[in-house]
């Protein structure tokens, strides 16, 4: 329990019910520290006992102000380890001042919650091992001056000429040959039969 030290003149009168209890992070993470300010009128701080309740336990404020020469404000700092509600209550009684309405008390629920999980760094895309790349070449052409006799293509012994774009067989040229000779045989026979026998 805290008595305030300081004695203060009833100048200014404060409606009834001019009392308050805020929390400066609500709802907070568990580890993070929370202030809770419980404000009351001036006219009733003269010999006035503060006290804040945390669950059931009683604390005395950290600091007393009057900033604005109305109101007391009371504050108290604690952190939390434990998630969930809290029930914080904060409560004045009435010293020597006269003013039936002092004496009063605010309660809130304080909420909790866990701290986050950390994110877990994405992993960087790997690039392909230069044993498992890939590398596209482009296909040679055919030479354009002779192929080679495939299945399905001229017989053996054939020889194709693409310059020419034509097919001349063997067999054509020994026919020629043949051919040749029956006509020089023929056009030689009737000078020999002129010529007779020596």
């Amino acid at each position: 329990m805290a008595a305030l030290a300081m004695t203060f003149l009833p100048v200014i009168s404060v409606i009834a019910g001019d009392v308050s209890l805020a929390s400066s992070a609500n709802p907070s993470t568990a580890g993070q520290r929370v202030t809770f300010t419980f404000t009351f009128p001036l006219t009733c701080a003269d010999g006035a006992t503060v006290t804040f309740t945390l669950d059931g336990r009683g604390y005395g404020p950290d600091t007393y102000s009057n900033p604005t020469g109305i109101r007391v404000y009371a504050t108290l700092s604690r952190t939390f380890t434990t998630t969930g509600n809290h029930l914080v209550r904060a409560a004045y009684t009435a010293g020597v001042a006269p003013d039936p309405t002092c004496g009063d008390s605010r309660s809130l629920t304080q909420r909790v919650k866990p701290q986050p999980s950390p994110i877990a760094p994405r992993p960087s895309p790997v690039a392909p091992s230069p044993a498992h790349s890939v590398t596209t070449k482009p296909t040679s052409s055919a030479s354009p001056a002779t192929a080679s006799p495939t299945a399905g293509g001229p017989a053996s012994g054939a020889r194709v000429s693409l310059g020419a774009n034509r097919v001349v067989p063997s067999a054509v040229k020994v026919g020629l040959a043949v051919l040749a000779l029956t006509v020089a045989v023929v056009l030689t026979l009737p000078w020999l039969r002129r010529r007779g026998p020596g």
